[in-house]
């Protein structure tokens, strides 16, 4: 690219080889990269030229595109031919490995998309460890302690509660086209959030920067380029692929092609995990980092107490002490034990494992 407006450079070599790949005309692939549609007032719609600088942005967006696109086909196929038949019951092993979160000097809408995935998945976690841990105890009559847990659903409620949240205000924000704009979208944050959800907290009058307090504790956000970061940067590209001869290129864009924000995207596709998470039976491996510099045999106390804290790990623990770590069916349980009855005929597991617990040898 060269010049204020983005013009394409040695265009015959570099599109010429990638416009066929595509199923496009060289043309086409030059002006989705060097242009963008933008709808102004009374639904008319105008085309923009980019800059250089956002051209290349906007290049970067479609081979990141292309590499998701092929990644997630490849995958699909690779299960598609692991599957052994149709069967509903049949079943299967999958292994979620779930990123940390991320705190830098400077967090931006990349650190909020990844810690809100966090979010999302530590509440199943709460969810799977604490609700169904204290729901067996009730359901089994087992006497046990109220055990306080740091609960993250009004954080969660941040990102994707009813009827606003952070996303909703920010793609509410880039609907003013060219007039959109970041420190507006983080003084709709402050005056939505800041005195009826104790997990955010504003910084600053301007709309600069907000904090959000995660379970993993608070991380402030600067605003300066949300805007950009969530608006579609292919819709430009999309129109023209969705078109595109190559029909496994333009399967890559069916379903983008409604999302009219990368939050939304990001929202949608972690919703989807989560409904596949429900349906599975889970167990949890946690990992901790034992020191920030990657050297071994060298523990960092502080940072290990900080990861299990924060984890849950702890409140875990002490609901399992509350009631009673091992766990055995009662088919299992009655025949073990139905000796204890003499030549009694044993009844069905439930009626056996009573009949043995009160029988006079066990007293």
């Amino acid at each position: 690219f060269d010049g204020d407006d983005a013009r394409c450079v040695n265009a015959d070599t570099s599109i010429g080889r990638c416009a066929p790949l595509l199923g496009l005309d060289a043309t086409e692939v030059e002006t989705a990269v060097t242009t963008r549609t933008e709808r102004m007032g009374r639904g008319s719609i105008v085309t923009l030229r980019l800059t250089t600088k956002q051209a290349r942005s906007a290049r970067d967006a479609l081979a990141k595109a292309l590499y998701g696109g092929l990644f997630d086909y490849l995958v699909r196929r690779v299960n598609e031919s692991l599957r052994r038949g149709d069967s509903p019951t049949s079943s299967s092993i999958g292994v979620l490995d779930i990123f940390g979160f991320e705190v830098f000097r400077h967090n931006s809408f990349e650190q909020l998309c990844i810690n809100y995935a966090n979010e999302k998945l530590q509440l199943f976690f709460d969810a799977c460890v604490f609700g169904e841990e204290l729901r067996t105890y009730e359901e089994e009559g087992v006497p046990f302690a109220h055990v306080q847990f740091e609960d993250n659903a009004r954080c969660v409620a941040l990102f994707d509660g009813r009827p606003v949240n952070l996303f909703s205000l920010l793609d509410d924000e880039c609907q003013g086209g060219e007039g959109a704009r970041d420190d507006r979208f983080g003084a709709k944050c402050a005056a939505t959030f800041a005195r009826k959800n104790p997990h955010f907290e504003a910084r600053g009058p301007d709309g600069a920067q907000f904090a959000v307090r995660h379970f993993a504790g608070a991380v402030a956000y600067e605003t300066r380029g949300f805007v950009a970061k969530n608006r579609d940067k292919l819709s430009t590209t999309l129109k023209t692929l969705g078109t595109t001869g190559n029909r496994l290129v333009a399967s890559f864009f069916a379903d983008d092609a409604r999302t009219k924000t990368l939050g939304s995207a990001f929202r949608k596709q972690l919703a989807g995990l989560t409904r596949v998470l429900e349906k599975t039976q889970p167990h949890f491996i946690r990992c901790i980092k034992s020191n920030a510099l990657k050297q071994p045999d060298a523990f960092d106390a502080p940072l290990c107490l900080e990861q299990l804290r924060y984890s849950g790990l702890f409140e875990a623990i002490r609901i399992r002490r509350a009631g009673y770590a091992h766990r055995e069916t009662h088919t299992s349980f009655a025949r073990r034990y139905a000796v204890l009855l003499g030549h009694t005929t044993p009844g069905s597991p439930e009626e056996t494992c009573e009949r043995v617990l009160a029988a006079p040898a066990v007293k």
